[in-house]
């Protein structure tokens, strides 16, 4: 059996937990699993394709990607993206920020009329195959867009008398707003249409940009041995200087000195050290194919060093939303990393928020700060720079996307505990986001703390939204970040003199609620079916209510029963919907429901698991990821929750090396609805607390032997210091085997997703 990258680094974590483990008891749980093996039952497989971008099969590296579909009878369609391609130039009265725009297609055509086609997505690879017959032979094909490189890789196979023809096709680099709302626009706001030329076997298309600059596609096709042809693509964005050809041919010059196998090797290399950095495993094929097909959309959406994701990546397509939305889509989409252990994919956007706090800081001018506080309104550009700045007269403050996209910040840090990361970043630009909140608040004659009208996320008629008073979203984000900021002064060991002013919005500011739950504001009950939860954040994700508080777990339950039902009365139900309401569901312990909640999901996914509503956007599927986490691991009043909320269909599962907050690294297995076992790494010395099934008194290994009783709430105390480990066993049992593995799930379940002829 070929051992990858991904065996040899499982087997040196086995090696060390054997070496630091005691003499008795269980090692600690290592993952004994094939990746390749493994991952490929939930590779989408297509027997079919179509000619809908949905359809596709996508790759990328966090700045390049490809989707594949098709074109029409005879042509396969390669959709080229690189997601930092904006047309840094607004349409007046059309565009919400500055656009990103479309770069063009590779084009793959037959000269024979096609009989049928094939596809696969092999997520371990990280690239996507696929065969093409005709009446004349067979085109074989595949694609990937490289780990590391700026190099997009197309390599094709001919047999019979079968001839591929490839082609560039560049798209006008207008805004897809443009072309969306069939806009008649000004000669003058338009950017010329893009040039190619030729020498020798290399093309080159430059895209002018208006206000200076360019994008350029240059591509090159060569003969490999074994005789398949292989094209190599680059897209280079010469803004603002120019001179983006020359980029793009440098970075094909590179890759044909690097040559088909060096290329294929270091690509896959990149993705087979990605993988391994937690496993999970469910009994649910569907479930687990999507989930897994998420860590792989994440990692080819972005990386660090590279831009933040916006509503679609670097899978650019027609869309009314060509940038980034700040009140749910940004941070919907980082939501699976920190859990899945996979941190560094949440580097961007803490990247693109500490890189342009003086954005933020303009972004808050209007409403009375002088560079003492930030603000992000619900567009923006890859600058931050919001929508309402460059003249919008329609503009509504959404007081909080800021704050929420720091709640993930927040999450980065309390999943590494980087001390470096709180100083510079998360503690600074929280203080600044509260800091617009402290500006706009006033005393009323009740004595309480009172926010002006803002906007809740959706709520509203027509296309000016209404305001409201004490807007529950603003309010629930305002309280968690002075929360936060008392924790994190504490921890930074920092006397700020916002401290007062802090506890006092904690102790004269409350969340506005009636018989029906949580209200949009206080002058406004939740009245109207919609699909956003922007009223009921307290709940999820930041937790300000607490479900072992009967009080707060009763308001957490009328609120989620009458957003639903009113949702449910009036339509308008979307996919984040019923993600989110999973998560809700899971907070409760309420496995079956959660997972119901998913199900309902489920319909609106695309064959690769894209998103469409309205147009495509990405952060829906990408929080239902985390919607499946929820369900295994948890964390509440400092305490780990692990199983918390497992759908009673899921008794067996395993995972490894999921990351808690307090930087704690957790395995653990469940087989026959019962919990066996659950590791704990230590990576900071955080204080470690642990609520699991394993009954009032369990068996400790690793670097704590002997027992350990559970407190008053259920929680195991134990003191690992950094670098430590611990196993925990039900107390009686026979030490347990500690490998995890894949859990059984029927053939007939794996490779779920692609689009099969028995389809409609």
């Amino acid at each position: 059996m070929r051992r990858t990258a991904f065996m040899a680094r499982l087997a040196f974590l086995s090696i060390c937990a054997a070496c630091t483990g005691p003499a008795t008891g269980p090692e600690f749980p290592r993952a004994d699993i094939d990746g390749a093996s493994f991952l490929a039952g939930s590779d989408p497989v297509w027997d079919r394709l179509t000619d809908r971008w949905q359809d596709g099969a996508f790759t990328g590296n966090g700045l390049l990607g490809t989707m594949t579909y098709r074109k029409d009878d005879r042509t396969l369609r390669f959709r080229l993206g690189r997601s930092d391609v904006t047309a840094h130039y607004r349409v007046p009265f059309v565009d919400w920020s500055i656009p990103r725009i479309p770069i063009g297609d590779l084009l793959l055509a037959t000269d024979g009329s096609v009989v049928s086609e094939t596809m696969r997505l092999h997520l371990h690879d990280a690239e996507v195959t696929g065969e093409i017959r005709t009446d004349r032979g067979t085109v074989s094909w595949r694609v990937f867009t490289h780990a590391t490189d700026e190099i997009i890789v197309l390599e094709t196979r001919v047999t019979g008398t079968e001839h591929a023809t490839l082609s560039l096709a560049p798209i006008h680099g207008i805004s897809p707003r443009v072309v969306q709302e069939q806009a008649e626009v000004d000669s003058a706001d338009l950017p010329p249409q893009p040039t190619c030329t030729r020498e020798g076997s290399i093309e080159t298309c430059v895209q002018p940009l208006l206000p200076g600059g360019d994008v350029a596609t240059t591509w090159q096709v060569v003969t490999a041995d074994g005789g398949s042809q292989v094209a190599l693509l680059s897209i280079a964005n010469g803004w603002p200087e120019g001179g983006a050809a020359a980029k793009a041919r440098a970075s094909v010059d590179s890759a044909l000195a690097t040559g088909l196998t060096a290329l294929e090797s270091s690509h896959r290399n990149w993705w087979h050290v990605y993988w391994p950095a937690s496993f999970l495993s469910i009994p649910d094929g569907r479930w687990l194919a999507f989930y897994w097909i998420q860590m792989y959309k994440h990692a080819s959406a972005t990386r660090p060093g590279r831009p933040l994701i916006d509503n679609q990546g670097p899978w650019l397509t027609d869309t009314p939303w060509p940038g980034a939305w700040w009140n749910l889509n940004v941070q919907l989409s980082y939501s699976p990393v920190y859990t899945s252990n996979r941190i560094d994919q949440g580097s961007s956007l803490v990247e693109a928020l500490a890189g342009h706090v003086d954005s933020l800081k303009i972004n808050a001018a209007e409403w009375g700060a002088d560079g003492d506080a930030a603000h992000i309104d619900r567009y923006a550009s890859l600058d931050m720079v919001s929508w309402s700045i460059v003249g919008d007269a329609t503009q509504v403050l959404e007081l909080g996307n800021l704050t929420w996209a720091l709640h993930d910040v927040w999450r980065h840090w309390r999943s590494t505990m980087d001390p470096q990361l709180l100083r510079d970043t998360l503690f600074p630009l929280l203080r600044l986001s509260v800091n617009l909140y402290l500006k706009m608040l006033y005393e009323g004659a009740d004595g309480l703390l009172h926010l002006p009208p803002t906007h809740s996320p959706e709520y509203g008629e027509g296309l000016l939204p209404q305001l409201f008073t004490d807007c529950t979203y603003a309010v629930s984000l305002m309280r968690w970040g002075c929360e936060a900021l008392l924790d994190l002064s504490a921890r930074l060991g920092i006397q700020d003199p916002l401290a007062d002013r802090w506890r006092d919005v904690l102790a004269r500011t409350v969340l506005p609620v009636d018989n029906d739950g949580l209200r949009i504001g206080a002058d406004q009950p939740f009245a109207k079916g919609h699909r956003h939860f922007s009223h009921l954040l307290a709940i999820h994700p930041l937790h300000l209510l607490d479900p072992d508080v009967p009080a707060d777990r009763a308001l957490i339950r009328t609120s989620m029963d009458h957003w639903l039902a009113l949702g449910e009365r009036d339509g308008g139900l979307e996919g984040y919907t019923w993600t989110a309401s999973s998560s809700m569901a899971s907070l409760l312990g309420e496995g079956d429901r959660a997972l119901g909640y998913l199900d309902r999901a489920a319909p609106r996914f695309e064959p690769a698991t894209m998103y469409v509503e309205g147009g495509p956007v990405i952060e829906t599927p990408l929080s239902a990821a985390q919607s499946i986490q929820d369900m295994l691991l948890q964390d509440r009043n400092g305490a780990i929750l692990v199983f918390p909320a497992v759908p009673t269909a899921w008794s067996d599962v395993a995972f490894h090396e999921l990351r808690a907050e307090g930087a704690f690294l957790v395995s653990a297995a469940r087989q026959g609805g019962k919990t066996t076992f659950v590791g704990i790494r230590s990576l900071a010395g955080e204080p470690c607390r642990v609520r699991a099934d394993l009954g009032p008194v369990a068996r400790l290994a690793g670097d704590l032997l002997g027992t350990v009783t559970a407190n008053a709430d259920g929680a195991y105390a134990l003191n690992l210091e950094a670098g430590q480990q611990a196993v925990l066993y039900r107390d009686g049992d026979e030490a347990p085997d500690t490998r995890l593995g894949p859990v059984a799930i029927p053939a007939s379940a794996l490779n779920f997703y692609g689009l099969k002829a028995a389809q409609n």
